[in-house]
């Protein structure tokens, strides 16, 4: 699989498509509006994580789509998408880390 984005007009806000390389098909599921996320897949390749603002799933609130980043895991296979409680993070360029509490 690959996983791509696109953003429609050039916006900020872009949609993770995943593509079947073997067939050159994009699977029917579309993860919307996410900003400025990179997409690192897991070791076993069951699924990726990827980034976004809180509320970002529901609607594009772009007066918050700079706040509140949240980390987000996608397991493949048609299980649900979740936010991992990850605490208060620190935008690193296009990645995300998790603040030292120290």
């Amino acid at each position: 699989l690959l996983a791509y984005t696109t953003a429609v007009g050039g916006s900020d806000l872009e949609d993770i498509h995943l593509r079947n390389l073997r067939t050159g098909r994009d699977l029917p599921e579309v993860i919307p509006r996410t900003k400025f996320s990179t997409i690192s897949w897991t070791r076993d390749s069951k699924g990726f994580y990827y980034s976004r603002s809180r509320g970002s799933a529901e609607a594009a609130n772009l007066s918050a789509a700079n706040t509140h980043h949240q980390l987000w895991y996608h397991p493949l296979a048609g299980a649900r998408t979740s936010a991992i409680p990850t605490g208060p993070t620190v935008r690193t360029g296009l990645r995300c880390r998790r603040r030292s509490p120290h």
